[in-house]
């Protein structure tokens, strides 16, 4: 406890400007910023921030959080939002936190179908503490660009217009390195790109799919060996969903995943009973394309074999011989 206290208390700050340093000021609030237990702290200090949601639920991840609530009328969104965004700053105010409602910070954003959002005749006026918040029809968080409708269409532009920017910088510095490094710059710098949250992939329409094939068929002829043994990035994609489904089933996910998928039983004896997923009943073009709908038709299309391994290892080598 001692450590801590001395972690924590009993540190000063200066300022330096043009060489002058001033006076050793004391610090009251935070955590030396860079340090390795600081992330740590602060996470035990936010793990309580839902308490003071009333009509809302919350998402987090560090301090990237997102707020949501559902309802048919917008109204009733606004004025679930509102009230929660006050109880929250009266929360980081009695914590010693800010909430930072500047533009891009703290935003907005109606989600439903295509459909239902062009009905909407008013955007949604939220605010905290009397001052309004940004409302976007695109918002990005956690590296993933979010639509109203979460058709990703504005996700797939940003990050394949990084891709082919990145392949002009290996054309240009290719005379520069050898083939190996050329070849790990690929590896490293364009194909994650693509696999970050890669499980978004599988509901992309052939056209995306086609685009992200072509940028990989520029990069093996910059890299100059057309027998190069890369893996796509559709299988990299498929072997991350089917890993992910696997886990989910097995309990080697996170709480909130562990009962995501279903096994599908038969009252007979079947091959497939036991070992396969049950592929959930949607209605609407929009479930899918949920992970919750195409990891599960993924996953099915495994050998019999492979959905019968238990070991999570062994499942993810033998996924290679797959994709």
């Amino acid at each position: 406890m001692a450590w801590f206290t001395d972690y924590l208390f009993y540190r000063s700050q200066v300022v330096q400007f043009k060489r002058v340093l001033s006076e050793p000021q004391p610090i009251f609030a935070g955590v030396p910023q860079g340090s390795i237990l600081g992330p740590l702290l602060f996470i035990i200090h936010f793990t309580d921030v839902y308490k003071p949601l009333k009509r809302s639920k919350i998402i987090t991840y560090a301090d990237d959080s997102v707020i949501y609530t559902s309802s048919k009328n917008v109204d009733t969104i606004q004025l679930r939002l509102s009230e929660d965004m006050n109880n929250l700053c009266d929360w980081f105010k009695d914590n010693e936190l800010i909430i930072n409602i500047k533009k891009e910070k703290t935003e907005t954003m109606l989600f439903g179908t295509s459909k239902r959002i062009k009905r909407q005749d008013k955007d949604l006026n939220s605010s905290a503490n009397g001052s309004n918040i940004n409302n976007v029809s695109t918002y990005k968080y956690l590296g993933v660009h979010h639509d109203s409708t979460l058709n990703l269409a504005s996700h797939f532009e940003k990050i394949y217009k990084r891709a082919a920017g990145r392949v002009n910088l290996l054309r240009s510095i290719r005379p520069l390195i050898d083939q190996i490094c050329a070849e790990t710059i690929y590896k490293t710098m364009i194909v994650p790109i693509f696999t970050y949250c890669g499980a978004l992939g599988l509901s992309f329409p052939v056209s995306r799919k086609n685009l992200i094939q072509n940028i990989e068929r520029r990069s093996i002829k910059i890299i100059g060996n057309n027998n190069l043994n890369i893996s796509s990035v559709d299988s990299l994609i498929k072997r991350k969903s089917c890993q992910f489904v696997h886990g989910c089933l097995q309990n080697n996910i996170c709480s909130p995943f562990k009962n995501y998928f279903e096994i599908l039983t038969h009252s007979k004896t079947t091959r497939n009973s036991g070992i396969s997923v049950k592929l959930p009943k949607v209605r609407l073009e929009f479930g899918r394309k949920s992970f919750f709908y195409q990891g599960a038709k993924i996953y099915n299309t495994l050998p019999t074999e492979q959905r019968s391994l238990k070991s999570r290892i062994l499942f993810k080598n033998k996924l290679k011989d797959i994709f």
